[in-house]
Formats: structure tokens, C-alpha cells, sequence
């Protein structure tokens, strides 16, 4: 390639160079050459991709406006190509070594990285597709999306905006100003009284601590309670837990209680310098206001010592009780104690301590939703049948609510249950319009789920930008990632993220179950056997995994030729429906019949799983296995009777 051609290439960028949409296939109709022909003339001139040509001529830009000062490092971005300021600065950092905000700084630009080629370029042709307009909207934010999960691998350095409105690394400058973004880990405080039976004590402080933090809108991010006790027994450094977290502090600290006495040391860590900021020891006794005055007092001095001003509201928000009842409030830090062990007997110690609280404080809104999610993982898990848990569970969620309309727990849960157990689409349907208007859908995680299954991808996926970046190991949360790729058609996508990610979530049973299914979908049965072959069988599993892992083996055992065994999973689902089991085995049974393309079969156990009420029928527009029946008029009519015609027009899409 000689340079008059570098040249027309470089001329053809500028004309492109603020369309996110214009890519390696664009850039070679336009040079007039096939993508392979563009990919050998760049390989042999440049030795980089295409795609990698590309993104570092926007990056190469992007420092020369930076350089300038020409405008915030949002607005940069976007005028060189990216759509998202989070994925820019990534990869600004990754090329040049620096954030941008340090780039008008940098008199001498060093050699860039060798960047990763991007997923077209390196996908087998099995995977490409075509996709309707609406999926080509949503391919580069879904690109972009699946980059952002990756960098897991390599730990996480972005941002989460509890605002809902954009997302930015620790280091990215605010409106163009020199300031940086503050965000937050909590470190579990450790346990020094000596007595393990005080764990709870130690864990209730902490998630106080983070809870108040979180209502604090000049923080813009504060990582979740259950994403920071995997750090609780780590051997990792300051500095590389505050890297993977993508926090600009860190707040370590340990708990001691003896009699009615709790006294609380505790330092504040600048997680980029990797220096103490703040150290101070809090000392109170075991009584209810001056516990939650001492929690609002370090919630306070640690926000003014990260540079955060606080306004009247927050400082009443973060000062408020929730509760009066020492006795109360200490029967709830037990029962949450319990409760996260996530276990049979964990529950039953739970709702005992529960039920304790409410006893000495029926005002107080907490122990109610502890029941309501307890009851909703008794029915989830086969520990009840599903319509008790289901009542159950929705009894306590609007005593809740009652009594806290505000709690963002208890609203999730209640109106994820109502469209999950009672296919309620006229009570979710307006509440989500309303949380999607007012910019606060963030604010309940469930109803991702929702709008996944109800033909709103794009509300999902910008909710996964937020979620996925705030619990960045979290596999339940990439699992659900799988699900968005493949329900958009995003099959490159997805298959490159499972291969990014193979190694990190491989003993967990929800991730395993759904990159199967994706396989299976995919036709790739290799690949879907080694998920597959990853699930055991106990019988401490939930009926949920029981039932996944009877209708993925039988498919297994189908397609390598063994049908007996295969029907010995299938009678075993069988057997699960007729006597009730939750987990939703005839849909399963369903999914069974469309894989081996057995359409009557598939038609006959969606109306059993009707018939039965099953949870996964909420899945019914959504489902990509059952493509092949969509266009039979029983699908149809199942899919009218469900209430999905209530939000959403009847679409019978094909995916290719």
C-alpha cells in the first residue's frame, strides 16, 4: 500500500469520522474493495487490522482536539466516532498508557499499544448474520457493550453514573474541568471481638455504611454490598482491588463489640495514589440513635474527606432511623445475616429473627422485605410450592412498601414477582413506563428482565451498561448478558464474549446453563456439550438446576446418539410437571422438543406449561429456541392468552 492510498483512506475517516455506524465493512465499499482485500493491503503496510486501523486514527484525533482543548472529553469522543465516553476512555487509556484528561499534558505522545482486534474480524462464519434494522441500531451499543465486559479480564477502570445518564472512567473529567469523579468501594469491616457470633454486627455496619453512601449523588458510584464481600478474605493490594473496581477510594475498617460498646476504626484510601487519606475511631454504645447517628456521622466525614459537598436533603436522608427499637434493629442485622447464606436452614433462622423485629417494631419496613425475598427464593428453589411462596412473598413486599413506598428492594421484588408469577403486564406496564420516563429504571434491576422479554433490547442493554459495570463479577449478571446478545441476534457478539469469559464464570451453574442453551440455539454442539458436561447434580440444587440440567442432558445424550438416556431425562422432567415441581419442567420439556425439531411436541408442552401457570412462560415472545413454532396459530394464541398483546404487538420474526 503506498502512501496515496493511506492517504484516500485517511480522507475517506475524516468525512466518517463522528459516525459511530461507520466501520470496516463501510470503509472498504468506499475504497471501492472487499473486506478481505482492505484487511491484506492494512496487514501488510500497517501489520494491524482494518478495524484496529480505524480505531486508533480516531484515537489519533481524539489526542490532537485533546491537545487543543477543543471541547470536554465527552464531546471528544463522540466527534471521533465513539458512542459511548466509557468505552473512549478505555480505550484511550489502553492505547496511550494515560487517561484523557492527562492528555493536554503530555508534550510527547508515546508508542500506542497493540490494540485487540475487534469482533468481526476475528469470528468464525458460522456466526455472521443479518439482522432487521431495529438489531443494526442496536449492534454497535451491543459491540461496545460486550468490549466493557471483557475488560473484566483485564480489570475493570470504569464508572458507574447513578444518575442514569452517562458513564465515565474515575479519571474522566467532568465538563471539561480538572476534576475527578468519586466512587467508592466499602472493604467488609473485619470482626475483632473475638467472637464470631458479632459476624453480623461487623457485616450490618457495613452494608449501612454502603447504603448511605449510595444516596449521595456527587459520589457517582458506590459498589454494592455483594460485590464487595468477594474481597473480604483477599490477598489482593490497595491498589489492584481499587483497579478492578474502578474506584477512586477505598474504605477498610474493623469492628469491635464488647457489652453494649462498638467501636469502629476506620481509614479512607485513595485507591489511585495508594495512600491513606483518612484514619479516625468511633466509639458508641449499643443503642439505636447512636448507632445510626455514628453510621451518619462516618457517612458524612468520609464523603467531605473524598471532596464531596453535601446538600440539606442528603445530610436528612442519610441521618434517617429506620427504626427506634435497638432489640428490632439487632434481630434484623441476624436475620440479613442469615439470610445471605443463601441456604435452607439460612432462611428458617432468618424468618424466625425476622419475624422477631417485626415484633418489636411492626413499623419498621426492612425485616418485611427480608421475608419477601426469602419466600420468593423458597418457591425459586423447590423449598415451598411456588403459588404459597408466591403469596407468601408478595404479602410481605406490600407491607413493605406500605410502609416504605421508597425502598427500590422492595418495589423491585414485588413488580418482577407480579410479572414473573401472575403475568401481570397492567400493573408492571405503567410502573415501568413511569421509572423509564422519570430516568430511574437503574433504580430496580428486575425490570432488565422485563424489558428484555417485552421487545425493549435497547432499554435492557442500557441498563446492563449500568449493572454490569457497577457487579463487574458478578455471573449472574453476565449470564443475563448472553441472554441480551442472543434474544438481539447478536450471535458474533455473544459467542466472543463466552470465549473472553471461559475461564472466569466456569463454576457457575446459571452461566454454564445459558451458554449451553445458547450453543444449542447456535447448532454448536461441541461447544454446548463442554457447558453442559460443567453442571452436577446435587441434591442440595435448586429444583430450578435439577430441571435445567434433566432437559440440557437430554438434548446432550439426543445429539450424540444415546436416546434411551436421553428419554430418561425427559421422564424424569415429565415427572416433575405431573407432580408439580417448581422450576418450570414442562416449558423445559418444551424447549427439549423445538431443539431436536420436534414442532407437535413443542406446541403440546407450551400449552402444558400454560396449563401449569409455569414461571418461564414469562419467556414466550422472547425465546429464541422456539423460532420454528412462532408462526403457528397455537404459539399465537398461547402468546394472547399470557397478556402480551396488552404491551406489544404479535411479530413473527425470523432469526437466522
Amino acid at each position: 500500500m503506498d502512501k496515496q492510498f493511506l492517504q484516500r483512506l485517511i480522507s475517506i475517516l475524516d468525512t466518517h469520522l463522528s459516525d459511530e455506524q461507520f466501520g470496516v465493512k463501510e470503509l472498504a465499499r468506499e475504497a471501492g474493495l472487499s473486506k478481505s482485500q482492505i484487511l491484506r493491503k492494512i496487514k501488510a503496510f500497517k501489520n494491524k487490522s482494518t478495524s484496529q486501523f480505524i480505531r486508533e486514527y480516531r484515537l489519533k484525533k481524539a489526542m490532537e482536539l485533546l491537545q487543543q482543548n477543543a471541547a470536554t472529553v465527552s464531546e471528544i469522543a463522540y466527534r471521533v466516532g465513539f458512542s459511548s465516553p466509557t468505552y473512549f476512555s478505555t480505550c484511550f487509556h489502553d492505547h496511550f498508557g494515560y487517561p484523557p484528561v492527562e492528555a493536554k499534558h503530555q508534550s510527547i505522545m508515546p508508542t500506542p499499544s497493540v490494540f485487540v482486534d475487534e469482533v468481526a474480524d476475528r469470528l468464525p462464519e458460522k456466526f455472521t448474520t443479518t439482522h432487521s434494522n431495529k438489531r443494526l441500531v442496536l449492534h454497535f451499543s451491543l459491540v461496545i457493550l460486550l468490549f466493557l465486559s471483557a475488560s473484566f479480564v483485564l480489570f475493570f477502570r470504569t464508572n458507574n453514573d447513578k444518575s442514569g445518564m452517562e458513564f465515565t472512567s474515575p479519571l474522566t473529567a467532568i465538563e471539561g474541568e480538572n476534576k475527578i469523579e468519586k466512587s467508592i468501594g466499602v472493604m467488609p469491616f473485619m470482626n475483632l471481638s473475638g467472637n464470631r457470633e458479632f459476624d453480623y454486627v461487623s457485616e450490618g455496619m457495613t452494608g449501612a455504611i454502603i447504603d448511605k453512601l449510595t444516596r449521595l449523588e456527587s459520589i457517582k458510584r458506590v459498589v454494592s454490598f455483594t460485590t464487595m464481600s468477594t474481597f473480604k478474605e483477599t490477598d489482593k493490594g490497595i491498589k489492584e482491588i481499587a483497579s478492578e473496581l474502578g474506584v477512586t477510594h477505598l474504605l477498610e475498617g474493623n469492628l469491635q463489640k464488647a457489652g453494649d460498646t462498638v467501636k469502629i476504626v476506620l481509614r479512607l484510601i485513595d485507591g489511585i495514589k495508594e495512600t491513606y487519606d483518612w484514619s479516625e475511631e468511633y466509639i458508641s454504645t449499643w443503642e439505636v440513635n447512636e448507632l445510626f447517628q455514628m453510621q451518619a456521622q462516618i457517612t458524612e466525614t468520609v464523603a467531605t474527606k473524598m471532596g464531596v459537598e453535601l446538600n440539606s436533603q442528603e445530610i436528612k436522608t442519610i441521618e434517617r432511623k429506620h427504626t427506634d427499637n435497638i432489640l428490632a434493629y439487632t434481630y434484623y442485622q441476624q436475620a440479613e445475616f442469615q439470610k445471605n447464606k443463601y441456604n435452607k436452614v439460612g432462611f428458617d433462622l432468618a424468618e424466625e429473627l425476622y419475624m422477631k423485629a417485626i415484633q418489636q417494631d411492626p413499623s419498621f419496613a426492612d425485616p418485611y422485605v427480608g421475608l419477601g425475598c426469602i419466600w420468593q427464593l423458597r418457591g425459586w428453589w423447590g423449598l415451598h410450592k411456588e403459588k404459597e411462596a408466591l403469596a407468601n412473598s408478595l404479602h410481605y413486599l406490600e407491607k413493605a412498601i406500605d410502609r416504605d413506598p421508597k425502598n427500590k428492594w422492595a418495589v423491585g421484588f414485588y413488580y418482577i414477582m407480579s410479572f414473573w408469577y401472575n403475568w401481570d403486564f397492567e400493573k408492571v406496564e405503567p410502573f415501568f413506563q413511569r421509572m423509564q420516563k422519570e430516568g430511574s429504571l437503574h433504580k430496580v434491576w428486575t425490570l432488565v428482565d422485563y424489558a428484555m422479554k417485552t421487545n425493549r433490547e435497547f432499554t435492557a442493554l442500557q441498563f446492563f451498561e449500568k449493572e454490569i459495570l457497577d457487579v463487574p463479577n458478578n455471573p449472574k449478571y453476565h449470564a443475563t448478558m448472553i441472554q441480551l446478545l442472543w434474544v438481539n441476534g447478536m450471535y458474533a457478539e455473544c459467542d466472543s464474549i463466552l470465549k473472553e469469559e471461559s475461564k472466569l464464570f466456569e463454576d457457575n451453574r446459571l452461566y454454564n446453563m445459558h451458554a449451553a442453551k445458547f450453543y444449542i440455539g447456535m447448532r454448536d454442539y461441541e461447544q454446548a456439550s463442554k457447558y453442559i458436561e460443567k453442571l452436577e447434580f446435587t441434591e442440595e440444587s435448586s429444583t430450578f438446576d435439577k430441571v435445567a440440567y434433566c432437559w440440557l442432558n437430554a438434548f446432550l445424550q439426543s445429539v450424540s446418539g444415546s436416546q434411551k438416556k436421553a428419554d430418561e431425562y425427559i421422564s424424569q422432567l415429565i415427572t416433575y410437571y405431573y407432580e408439580m415441581v417448581p422450576g418450570s419442567p414442562g416449558w423445559f420439556v418444551a424447549l427439549y422438543y423445538s431443539a431436536i425439531g420436534d414442532h407437535e411436541k413443542t406446541l403440546e408442552w407450551i400449552q402444558k406449561s400454560y396449563d401449569h401457570h409455569e414461571v418461564e412462560m414469562s419467556w414466550l415472545h422472547a425465546e429464541p429456541l422456539l423460532e420454528p413454532v412462532r408462526n403457528d396459530p397455537r404459539y399465537k394464541e398461547l402468546w394472547h392468552k399470557v397478556g402480551f398483546s396488552k404491551v406489544i404487538p404479535f411479530v413473527a420474526t425470523t432469526i437466522k
